[in-house]
């Protein structure tokens, strides 16, 4: 009596190999009239043909070799001698890719493919590593080779970019300190901005307002990302101290809109105090930086201040914490 598998080998010392997680699998031995058969299946158990000379094996446990042995007992009741053989039960391997999944249009891709055993690339490369540089969107896919299992396949899509293009609005050569600059990113195919100011992180986004409180030569870079993709640009400005008042020395606050108000103005300015006293030396008038009215539109006390001329006291302290004092005097003409 020989052990076999009728739909898989011949009498083998190892009998099969068999996918665990597969359908289940005959192992039979050729068969007499009113025989009866006891098996023992090491690494399975019997679903169908129990006391047969053709069983249905459900296989399970751990990959490895297993004994089947069947002893058969004739119809007058004589036991005959064992008959072993051995199975070996695989499990399937997964196939598994390894890589980005965005590139930036023209960069090379490294895929690197695992598969524990046997596999195949797209296009039949069997390497662990496939390079490619794809010019546009692509589904790439490896086969792991199982064998008497079934084949496993793993997809991985690589998305193609288009490379952003670092774009910024044109700068003014020159800029004074504690100007406050607005940038724009102008491009329309980076998803993420970065602005640098001198090396130093200033912010993110498309727009970037970041006022200059030193002199001298400022580096303003903006670094522009979309997936892997990555461009630079940078621009120079030069940002001078520069401190200046101009007060006028006359107004003719009539009503018409031009030079209704006595205003000075300047430049490096932080915080400043203006005072307008009558002849006499009354305090007439008084304002700072942050009154929403500025200057002094020849009004006393509710009444049109009458044509004369009026003294001016002005205090100014600049970036640097320095006063500067003026006073003088303003004609009032009507």
């Amino acid at each position: 009596m020989a052990l076999y598998a009728p739909f898989v080998s011949a009498q083998l010392s190892v009998l099969d190999t068999i996918c665990i997680v597969g359908n289940p699998s005959h192992l039979a031995v050729p068969g007499t009239p009113g025989s009866t058969y006891n098996w023992s299946v090491k690494g399975g158990s019997i679903i169908s043909g129990l006391s047969t000379n053709d069983i249905l094996v459900k296989w399970g446990g751990q990959p490895g070799f297993y004994t089947v042995s069947v002893t058969e007992t004739d119809s007058n009741g004589c036991v005959g001698d064992p008959v072993e053989a051995m199975v070996y039960l695989s499990l399937p391997e997964h196939a598994l890719i390894n890589g980005p999944d965005r590139v930036c249009r023209g960069e090379e891709v490294v895929l690197q493919g695992r598969a524990g055993g046997n596999f195949e690339w797209v296009g039949g490369k069997t390497k662990e590593t496939l390079r490619l540089i794809p010019q546009k969107d692509t589904l790439i896919y490896l086969v792991a080779l199982n064998g008497h299992c079934k084949n496993d396949t793993f997809y991985h899509r690589i998305s193609v970019v288009e490379p952003p293009i670092a774009s910024l609005h044109d700068l003014p050569d020159t800029i004074r300190v504690n100007t406050s600059v607005d940038f724009f990113y102008t491009g329309t195919s980076a998803e993420e901005v970065q602005w640098m100011i001198n090396d130093h992180e200033a912010g993110n986004g498309y727009y970037l307002a970041h006022q200059f409180t030193n002199e001298g030569e400022q580096w303003i870079t903006q670094t522009v990302k979309s997936g892997s993709c990555i461009d630079t640009l940078k621009r120079k400005v030069y940002v001078r101290d520069e401190f200046a008042v101009h007060i006028p020395n006359a107004f003719t606050p009539n009503g018409d809109g031009l030079n209704d108000v006595f205003l000075f103005k300047g430049v490096g300015m932080k915080h400043y105090v203006a005072q307008i006293y009558d002849r006499w030396g009354t305090l007439i008038h008084t304002w700072t930086e942050q009154d929403a009215l500025q200057g002094w539109p020849g009004i006393i006390d509710g009444h049109d201040a009458k044509q004369d001329s009026y003294l001016y006291k002005i205090v100014v302290q600049d970036y640097h914490g320095i006063e500067h004092n003026y006073h003088g005097y303003v004609t009032l003409i009507r």
